[in-house]
């Protein structure tokens, strides 16, 4: 997740630690605050590149609570959860929040699948008496979008993501060591991640495949929620096409946006970035801009086209 530069919206993964034994994780849990804190460090071990093996992986999924990754912290952050309730928030910023995320999902939807988007994995980061000036620009569409929101938001849990070759060799690493397991992935471990055969049409259950359509979640989820406050924006997210079975949606490659519906993530950048344009979207905030980040939105063909995709940039005004 570190390589992907493209947008601003990922948190940066530092270090993965593994408690020593059982009772060290105990001690950790039964504190108040259930978090790792500078008292605990004496109880992990740091966990190097050269370290991760087959055998290492194999470990973690039989004893995956004594590993713990660190990330950096995000400061001035809250979920877009607990923003919902908040009239001038729903009116005025969401579209430009949305379309950050859809934005990102268009740029790595063939290498990319969050697997888990709600509202609680978005993270709104605001700058204290700052707004944020956004322009993006579609290579594809020949047309870019400027915006400006109180917003940054970064997308947090990838514990059931895919990721295009590090699924595929972490898998197989995984199923090496661990070939005498029975029912593989059905009551602990990485169960998303099973190896067991299923049909094609059963593959969207899978976090070990892409999927163009399963993140659409969010946006099926906050529909009726804005539905009285911001009957524009609804309109667009009552053509979303989200098939739920159990948190999840079978992938529609073909778009759906002659016919008027969201199909899958490229549909929903498309009908958001339009909406932006139409709409001349910016930020209610009569506050000074800190910042004008830059990004192009071309799509990443595959992870090993990451090290030419360009980066965003960030100019301060």
């Amino acid at each position: 997740m570190n390589k992907f530069t493209a947008t601003p919206n990922v948190i940066t993964t530092l270090n993965l630690y593994r408690f020593k034994n059982i009772q060290s994780y105990k001690k950790m849990y039964n504190n108040k605050n259930k978090a790792i804190n500078i008292n605990h460090l004496k109880d992990l071990q740091l966990i190097k590149d050269e370290m991760i093996n087959g055998s290492l992986i194999a470990d973690s999924c039989k004893h995956v609570q004594l590993y713990a990754l660190e990330q950096m912290y995000v400061a001035n952050s809250v979920t877009m959860y607990s923003k919902l309730s908040s009239l001038i928030f729903v009116r005025n910023e969401i579209a430009g929040v949305l379309f950050q995320v859809y934005a990102f999902l268009r740029i790595y939807q063939n290498v990319f699948t969050h697997y888990d988007l709600h509202l609680k994995n978005i993270l709104l980061v605001q700058i204290p008496n700052r707004t944020l000036s956004f322009t993006y620009i579609d290579t594809i569409l020949k047309q870019q979008v400027s915006f400006t929101s109180n917003y940054l938001i970064k997308i947090i849990d990838y514990s059931r993501s895919y990721c295009q070759k590090t699924t595929e060799s972490f898998r197989a690493l995984l199923c090496q060591q661990t070939k005498d397991c029975k029912n593989c992935g059905k009551f602990d471990g990485y169960y998303q991640l099973s190896n067991d055969e299923k049909p094609d049409d059963l593959n969207y259950l899978k976090s070990s495949y892409v999927n163009r359509s399963t993140d659409l979640r969010l946006l099926d989820t906050i529909m009726p929620i804005i539905t009285k406050f911001n009957p524009v924006l609804s309109n667009i997210l009552k053509t979303v096409q989200y098939l739920k079975d159990a948190d999840f949606s079978p992938e529609i490659r073909k778009s759906g946006i002659k016919k008027n519906k969201i199909n899958n993530v490229e549909d929903a950048y498309q009908m958001l970035f339009q909406s932006l344009k139409e709409m001349k979207h910016t930020s209610q905030s009569n506050t000074p801009v800190y910042g004008k980040f830059t990004i192009d939105t071309t799509p990443l063909k595959s992870m090993d086209d990451i090290k030419s995709q360009t980066a965003y940039t960030f100019t301060l005004v």
